[in-house]
């Protein structure tokens, strides 16, 4: 991996899943479930292990571990804990002061710091697929497109353009939200944006994007969509154990998916594919996958073996 000012290699980092930075420090997921920080942001005391995904923002930081739950830290919190109660997470986001959680139900929860461990309290938004945030506002796309935002708005960063459609991923900055369309294209509001800037509006074939304290990225490519922006992780898991499959596409339907199923039985494995079909809930269920999102970009399965 490399670092900023000149791409010297970070030492001791290989494998790595996942990469988070802020104003205050790093956050890096490696393949095998650790986790490698560093900054002036709060870390935890303790080693993570067995992590699924991060977040942190200033003082405060989450991790949504391989079994669903959720462990949080803070300059109070010194050693990580689990939030009480609180299972089937995918993804975590972090303002300074709040967690917020994506279910597989696609219900979010809300904590926040200084509470008790167990007062998280769910929010009324629907069926949700994507949630991000960042310093002092966080932002919610749900399965039929909508956007929520909440949080300080001192600088329009939750004042969601009205009309927007075909949205597959929203990204919180400091101050701002970028929003990436099925199309490749991206909109923008909060500070730096004047109704759709054409800073973000004049961008094409982007695959993914990304917000800092007063500055956006995007990762452009010369394939146009329909494409596969992200696989599933590979996991492995006892027999008769659910695991949770993140995919996401740029495109429209129908696009395709193929799963591939590994068996292992003493020291032999044997290799069986799911085929190549249309992604529809239809043949979703029928191949033994339970759909716990409703969506077909940033969607969720759940693969029971």
């Amino acid at each position: 991996m490399r670092g900023a000012g000149g791409g010297a290699l970070v030492p001791g980092l290989s494998e790595v899943v996942e990469i988070h930075a802020s104003g205050e420090g790093n956050l890096v997921l490696k393949a095998d479930g650790t986790v490698a920080m560093w900054g002036t942001f709060a870390r935890p005391a303790d080693v993570l292990t067995n992590v699924e995904s991060l977040s942190a923002s200033g003082e405060l930081g989450a991790a949504v571990m391989q079994d669903g739950a959720v462990r949080v830290w803070s300059r109070r919190i010194t050693a990580s804990t689990p939030l009480t109660g609180l299972t089937h997470a995918i993804p975590a986001a972090c303002t300074d002061a709040q967690v917020l959680v994506l279910r597989a139900d696609g219900t979010v929860v809300a904590w926040r710091s200084g509470e008790a461990l167990d007062k998280w309290a769910l929010l009324d938004a629907g069926p949700i697929r994507e949630v991000t945030a960042r310093y002092a506002h966080w932002v919610l796309l749900g399965e039929e497109g909508f956007v929520i935002a909440g949080g300080a708005n001192n600088l329009g960063q939750t004042n969601v353009p009205p009309g927007l459609a075909g949205l597959v991923e929203v990204v919180a900055g400091d101050n701002h939200t970028l929003a990436l369309r099925s199309d490749g294209t991206v909109t923008g509001w909060g500070a730096g944006f004047t109704n759709e800037s054409p800073e973000a509006s004049q961008l094409e074939a982007v695959v993914a994007v990304g917000a800092g304290g007063s500055h956006s990225l995007a990762i452009v490519q010369e394939r146009q969509p329909p494409m596969w922006v992200r696989s599933p992780r590979s996991r492995q898991v006892p027999t008769g154990v659910d695991v949770l499959l993140r995919a996401r596409a740029l495109g429209t339907l129908p696009l395709r998916y193929q799963w591939l199923r590994k068996i292992w039985s003493g020291s032999s494995q044997a290799a069986s594919p799911w085929g190549v079909r249309p992604m529809n809930l239809g043949d979703l269920l029928s191949r033994g996958l339970k759909p716990e999102s409703r969506s077909h970009v940033g969607s969720t399965w759940a693969a029971t073996r």
